[in-house]
């Protein structure tokens, strides 16, 4: 799946969820940034904090803004994947022309 890093969001959007506000009307953009999920083995990004780090290091009960999915213990609600741009920007109605005229 495709993601994209659009202007005035902090999280990536997915090609379905763009195109969702694109054929509603929703938003009013020229162009993305095409982006692709980066794996680096124990690394995570914390939204809350804006940061990369160490899983196991900065992250769990022992952060101030520790929140678990569940409410009780495990992965914090935070944490998040890292993204890197691929450098291709599309424009957003290129990216759904055909779509629009349905």
């Amino acid at each position: 799946m495709k993601y994209y890093k659009v202007p005035d969001f902090d999280f990536p959007v997915s090609h379905d969820y763009l195109k969702d506000l694109f054929l509603g009307n929703e938003i009013s953009l020229d162009v993305v940034v095409e982006i692709q999920k980066i794996n680096y083995k124990g690394m995570r990004y914390c939204f809350e904090k804006d940061e990369e780090f160490v899983i196991g290091t900065d992250c769990g009960k022992e952060c101030e803004l520790y929140s678990p999915c569940n409410g009780k213990s495990g992965r914090c609600r935070h944490l998040k994947n890292m993204y890197i741009g691929t450098g291709k920007m599309v424009t957003v109605e290129e990216l759904f022309k055909k779509s629009k005229r349905v």
